[in-house]
């Protein structure tokens, strides 16, 4: 892999049976004219690439809904529905500590190689059975 940066953050949360919390993840680039913007979506990871006219790429992840469903005693108030702000809003329906994670990664050097990617990074930092 081979990126100039890649960081996961994770928040521990202690949460009651019926709390409703809210996970977001907003990224918005500072002129988003020199930006393309792809969402990517999969069974564990909500993820957001970006890629600039003058060749830099960056992405960002935070784990899907439906993961945080099958992990945590959580019910899914609203999912996603803008690309630039990952995230939905969850009730607990059981008291649980909840791991929170979330994923960066970018490069001013891009290659034509998937596993040199800004996404493969931040896929890798978020796998699949999680973190904590």
């Amino acid at each position: 892999m081979r990126v100039d940066f890649c960081a996961l953050d994770t928040v521990t949360l202690d949460c009651k049976a019926g709390e409703r919390i809210e996970i977001a993840l907003e990224i918005i680039p500072a002129d988003t004219a020199e930006w393309e913007v792809w969402e990517d979506t999969g069974e564990f990871l909500d993820a957001v690439s970006f890629y600039s006219t003058s060749g830099d790429e960056a992405s960002t992840g935070l784990r899907d809904p439906e993961w945080m469903e099958w992990q945590y005693p959580l019910r899914c108030l609203r999912a996603p529905t803008d690309k630039l702000l990952r995230g939905a809003t969850y009730e607990a329906t059981a008291s649980a500590k909840l791991w929170i994670q979330s994923a960066v990664a970018w490069t001013t050097n891009p290659s034509p190689q998937e596993e040199d990617s800004p996404n493969y990074a931040v896929d890798k930092a978020l796998p699949s059975k999680g973190g904590h």
